[in-house]
């Protein structure tokens, strides 16, 4: 009777436990579909308090809050300063206004000073059409002769009816302004009765994204030739030709944070396309550092490599996992993100005194390793506290997989803490995604990477 009572208070607890987690997941997915996207704390959240230790520390520990250095405050604007306009900003002078005394008697008044309204004003946007005129002629006396006309010139943009003006027109509202092309054939024939069908103006984007190709490769050029990369894949979905829904497709970035930014579009996720990226272009191949997530597509492509790929993981990620993980058990994950906040001041001192390679090596050696050494040794103790299904275990398991990689900015100057360059170079196209949705096909895409 004890044993089956022993039996049933132990699936008891597992279940509970399961449902503590389920709860977890749960509480995770609603704060991600309804919280404020922004990872920063609250200052209340006191990073000092650490299992073990006492309340206050001292020695190679992070000094609290309050002792870090502060941020310069923000200047106050003087009531009534007003910012100069743009430099290239036209100024039209509508009015002069005199009094009427000085209209009646000009001889008599001297002019000491003026005061000016300025209103802020502008002309409605304009199509015309730009017509070339191609003018035929026959021979007077000789009927035999046929008549002559010179060759009429080919369109700016092949395939398509725009001059240059119009073209970067349209790929500004598409890929700028991110006006899926619905609204841009709406706005034409209602503010000014053009009846342009969407269908036209997708080939005429396609057509216009065509002339690009050249640059386009030749940024793939260079960026084989960098040593260093930031690479991230956002989904976007494509629609699929007979099924009547969408399917999920990948946009790539290739980040150089020396250099320029090159978007590859895929159908898949999977090492294949970063292979066929990276691969043999002209004979070569890239030969470097590549700063990533843990997704292991880069481990396989590296593996692939062997010594010329290094991955270099990403500080953001993992604090992302404990930021998603932190109102599972409160105080242990505002310790740990509270030293990941210690390591991005320093990283943005850094960036303040645009640091050199050898500074910021020396910096991080002095102040970033104890940090990171701290953090590790908080991690290691956290560990076994949590089943595997427990988000913070997730968390902790990620930032132990990934340590070694995170470790590699430490003696490297020219690598950045994190890999936030590339997401930041995503998030255009995550804003346009909210309008249009989906890409009309699985070919559509590498005109947006384009």
């Amino acid at each position: 009777m004890e044993e089956r009572i022993a039996e049933l208070e132990k699936q008891l607890k597992e279940r509970d436990e399961k449902i503590a987690i389920l709860e977890q997941k749960i509480d995770a997915l609603m704060r991600r579909l309804f919280e404020a996207t922004s990872e920063k704390l609250p200052p209340s959240q006191d990073e000092s308090k650490e299992p073990g230790k006492p309340e206050t520390s001292s020695g190679s520990d992070v000094a609290p809050e309050e002792d870090a250095p502060k941020d310069k405050p923000r200047r106050k604007r003087k009531k009534g300063c007003k910012k100069p306009y743009p430099k290239n900003l036209p100024i039209v002078i509508d009015a002069i206004i005199i009094p009427d005394e000085v209209k009646a008697d000009p001889d008599n008044w001297e002019e000491i000073g003026e005061d000016h309204q300025d209103l802020w004003d502008m002309t409605p946007a304009q199509y015309f059409i730009r017509r070339t005129i191609n003018k035929r002629y026959k021979h007077k006396s000789d009927k035999s002769r046929p008549p002559v006309q010179a060759a009429m010139p080919r369109p700016p943009v092949a395939g398509t009816r725009c001059t240059p003006g119009f073209a970067a027109h349209l790929l500004v509202s598409k890929y700028c302004d991110h006006l899926p092309q619905y609204r841009t054939e709406q706005i034409l024939k209602t503010r000014y009765g053009i009846d342009m069908p969407r269908q036209k103006l997708n080939r005429w984007n396609t057509a216009i994204a065509e002339r690009f190709r050249p640059i386009l490769e030749a940024i793939q050029r260079e960026m084989l030739a960098s040593q260093y990369l930031q690479i991230d894949e956002t989904p976007i979905r494509y629609l699929e030709p007979g099924h009547g829904k969408t399917k999920q497709g990948y946009l790539w970035i290739y980040n150089d944070p020396h250099g320029a930014v090159y978007y590859d579009w895929a159908t898949g996720r999977g090492h294949e396309h970063l292979l066929n990226m990276l691969g043999l272009k002209d004979g070569k191949h890239f030969i470097g550092i590549i700063q990533c997530d843990g997704h292991k597509a880069y481990q396989t492509m590296a593996n692939y490599y062997g010594e010329d790929i290094r991955l270099a993981a990403c500080l953001a990620h993992i604090r992302r996992k404990f930021y998603e993980a932190r109102h599972t058990d409160k105080q242990l994950a505002a310790i740990i993100l509270r030293l990941i906040a210690h390591l991005y001041r320093i990283e943005k001192h850094l960036r303040e005194q645009n640091a050199s390679p050898a500074l910021r090596e020396a910096v991080r050696s002095a102040e970033s390793a104890p940090l990171y050494k701290r953090l590790h040794k908080i991690i290691l103790m956290l560990e076994p506290r949590y089943r595997p299904e427990h988000l913070l275990a997730k968390a902790i398991r990620y930032a132990l997989n990934q340590w070694d990689k995170q470790l590699m900015h430490l003696t490297n100057g020219q690598l950045e803490i994190d890999n936030n360059g590339a997401e930041n170079a995503v998030r255009p196209t995550k804003l346009g995604m909210k309008n249009w949705m989906f890409f009309g096909n699985a070919d559509a895409g590498w005109i947006v990477s384009a």
